[in-house]
C-alpha cells in the first residue's frame, strides 16, 4: 500500500479518508514532486511546529565566499530537507547543474530511489530556482 501526504488525502475528501490507497507509482511520483515543490518554497521558521521546515532564505547567503560555497550549501540545504521530510525517497543524490550560457540559471537534479513496497524504483526531479526566488520542480 501506498500513501498519500495528509494535505493530498483532505484535498481528496471521502477518497483521501483511508490513510492508505491503492496508489500506482506514476501518482505517487506525481505526489512526491508537489511535496518538493511546497517544501522547497517554504522558508525556515514559517512553519511553527517544525521551525526547520523547508529551505533557508538563499538571499542570506554570504556570496562573499563565493558562488561555488553558495551552491554547495543550497545543495546541503535541499539534500538535508529531503532526508527530515520525503520519507518516500531514500538513497537520494542532489547534484548542481551548471548552465553555461546563464551562470545564475540554479538547477538542482535530484536523484533517489522511490520506496515502493517489494520494487524500488529510481525516479528524477529537476528543480530550478527562478528570479522570484521560487522553485520549481519537474519529474
Amino acid at each position: 500500500m501506498l500513501e498519500y501526504s495528509l494535505l493530498q488525502r483532505i484535498a481528496l475528501g471521502d477518497e483521501g479518508a483511508q490513510r492508505s490507497l491503492e496508489v500506482g507509482v506514476d501518482k505517487l511520483r506525481q505526489s512526491v514532486r508537489l511535496h518538493l515543490q511546497n517544501l522547497f518554497n517554504v522558508r525556515y521558521g514559517s512553519v511553527t511546529a517544525l521551525p526547520e521546515y523547508g529551505l533557508p532564505d538563499f538571499n542570506d547567503l554570504d556570496l562573499n565566499s563565493g558562488y561555488m560555497q553558495a551552491v554547495k550549501d543550497m545543495r546541503k540545504a535541499i539534500k538535508r530537507a529531503l532526508e527530515l521530510y520525503e520519507p518516500r525517497l531514500d538513497q537520494t543524490r542532489v547534484s548542481f547543474t551548471q548552465n553555461e550560457d546563464d551562470p545564475t540559471d540554479l538547477r538542482f537534479e535530484i536523484v533517489a530511489r522511490l520506496v515502493v513496497p517489494g520494487s524500488p524504483v529510481r525516479v528524477k526531479f529537476e528543480t530550478m530556482m527562478g528570479n522570484d526566488g521560487l522553485f520549481k520542480v519537474q519529474s
